[in-house]
Parts: structure tokens; C-alpha cells; sequence
């Protein structure tokens, strides 16, 4: 396959009716039971130069155009104020540096479509801060084989494991409208807290129900509202994504995936998404980039105005 311009060849594209703007965050836990989420990023990227904008059914992705704003980056003053800062610091310094990065493309770019790449989970909170600042009320969707519903782990309350309670107390979402699907591996300290979110479908439920009627669940609890999706590439069989930091079994495989993506995007509208915990260090195939790729071309095919 011959090399593309970046993102499908959608960031040569000039002018269009919607922008998508790409915001890296490149960091990941040296603590994670696999590390290397650090590198998705870039793994991503080099995949979606891979093969043009047309759609898997064989219709052009049109009417998008996609500007990759890079990488958040941490104020180097801020570590050399402080030699050994602890994980919390750490983790505000990396809030402020994602907020900050995203609050500015979406200001650049007025009604935007926003896209993070993870990165670990711990990215989310503050995609999501800065996309709810810019866009106004939406509600949560969670797709992860993990709740991350841990209030503090391992003493760092901004861990990837803590997004959800960070998504309502740090960025302003709604538990009521918050759901969770794709959840197979749990903590006992995760449970009450995940039992307060609108909507939690497991990935058995899932299977059993079929991605149409879940994403109509979805639709129905949030009230039709604009969504912010953050994908969890775990939540995948780890047969379709092997290179992730915590792979568990039981899991929806690609098709399964994109058709509730598919019918989630019928059905409301879709303001800001992310894509995180791409390992490429623990998957020398490259199939878990690969297949993140393929998922955000079929995405950028969903918000096609004329599709």
C-alpha cells in the first residue's frame, strides 16, 4: 500500500462542512501491569496513512476535512520546579497540558469535531472537560472492558483507572446520563460507583441484546443528547487487540464494534470521541493500531454531512 497523506489523505482537504481536530496525548503509566500506551499516538497516526478516505462499504468519506493539532506536551518549567513530583502532580500537570491543547483547537475551530488519541485512560477527564466547556451539555458513553470507576488508585486520584468519577466531578458530566457497555473485568471498590451511572451494559448483555438495540438504550437514557464517546481499545476481544495494557477475554470483536458505532451515530449526535490505550510496544503485529485506524476511518465516514 502506497503512502497517504495524513489521516486518509482528509488533512490536504482545505474546506469543508465539518472539521475534525486531532489532539495527541501522548503519556502512559511506567506502572501499567503493560506499558507502552504512551506510543499509540504515533502508531495511529502512521496507519492512517495507510489507505484513502473511502468508507468499508466503498463510498468516499466527504464534506470532512481533519487538522492534526499534535501533541499535548507538559511545561517543562513545571518539572524543573519540582525535581520528584508526586503522581498527583504529575497528573495535574498532564490535565492542565490536554485541557489546554484541546480547549485550543476547538477555539481555532469552532464546532469542531474533537478526536483524542490516547495515551492512557487517564486522558479522557480532561478531553472531555475541554469539549463540555466548548460544546455545552452532552452525555458520556464509555466503551472499556474496565469500569475505571476507582474515586483514587494506588494513591492518584487522576489515574486511568479513575475516569468516570473524574468525568462527573472534574468535568462536569451527568452520572444520569452517563453509560458504560463492554465492561467485563471488575474491582470490588469500582462497583458502587459504577452502579450510579445511567447505564451500564455489560459485554455479555451486549451480545445478547445486538448493537441496535443497545445503541437505542443508549439514545433513550441520555435523551437523544450530543455524546462524548471514549473507546477504551480493550474493550475489544484481545483476538482483535492484543496490544493494550489490559487485555481481557470476552470482549466484542471489530464488526460488533463499529456496527454500535454505527447506530449510536444514526441516532444522536456526536460531538467529541477518543481513542485510547493502543500499546504497540506489546504488539509487534501492529493489528491493535491497524484496527484503531480502521475504526477511525469508519468514524470520520459516520460524521460524512451527506451520509
Amino acid at each position: 500500500m502506497r503512502d497517504i497523506s495524513p489521516w486518509f489523505g482528509l488533512s490536504s482537504v482545505a474546506e469543508a462542512e465539518q472539521t475534525i481536530v486531532v489532539v495527541g496525548c501522548p503519556f502512559g503509566s511506567a506502572e501499567a501491569f503493560r506499558a507502552g500506551a504512551n506510543e499509540g499516538p504515533h502508531a495511529i497516526r502512521t496507519w492512517a496513512r495507510t489507505a484513502q478516505a473511502i468508507n468499508e462499504v466503498g463510498h468516499p468519506v466527504t464534506g470532512i476535512r481533519v487538522v492534526d493539532c499534535g501533541d499535548a506536551v507538559v511545561a517543562s518549567d513545571a518539572a524543573a520546579a519540582d525535581p520528584a513530583p508526586t503522581c498527583r502532580d504529575a497528573g495535574e500537570s498532564r490535565w492542565r497540558a490536554i485541557e489546554d491543547e484541546a480547549a485550543e483547537a476547538l477555539a481555532a475551530h469552532p464546532g469542531a469535531f474533537l478526536l483524542g488519541l490516547g495515551g492512557d485512560h487517564a486522558v479522557t477527564s480532561p478531553l472531555a472537560a475541554a469539549a463540555r466547556r466548548a460544546r455545552g451539555e452532552m452525555a458520556f458513553l464509555l466503551l472499556d472492558a474496565h469500569p475505571d470507576c476507582f474515586e483514587t488508585y494506588e494513591g492518584d486520584p487522576l489515574s486511568h483507572a479513575c475516569v468516570v468519577p473524574r468525568v462527573w466531578d472534574r468535568a462536569g458530566f451527568q452520572r444520569a446520563t452517563t453509560c458504560i457497555a463492554g465492561v467485563r473485568s471488575y474491582a470490588l471498590e469500582e462497583l458502587e460507583v459504577m452502579d450510579t451511572a445511567g447505564l451500564v451494559v455489560p459485554a455479555r448483555p451486549w451480545r445478547t441484546l445486538g448493537s441496535e438495540a443497545l445503541a437505542e438504550e443508549i439514545r433513550i437514557l441520555t435523551g437523544g443528547a450530543p455524546l462524548y464517546i471514549s473507546l477504551d481499545i480493550d474493550v475489544l476481544d484481545p483476538a482483535c487487540a492484543p496490544g493494550t495494557g489490559y487485555p481481557v477475554a470476552g470482549g466484542p470483536d471489530v464488526r460488533e464494534l463499529l456496527a454500535l458505532l454505527c447506530a449510536v451515530f444514526e441516532r444522536q449526535p456526536v460531538a467529541a470521541m477518543d481513542l485510547v490505550e493502543v500499546a504497540p510496544p506489546v504488539d509487534p503485529s501492529g493489528i491493535t493500531a491497524a484496527n484503531a485506524a480502521h475504526i477511525l476511518l469508519q468514524v470520520f465516514g459516520f460524521l460524512t454531512p451527506s451520509r
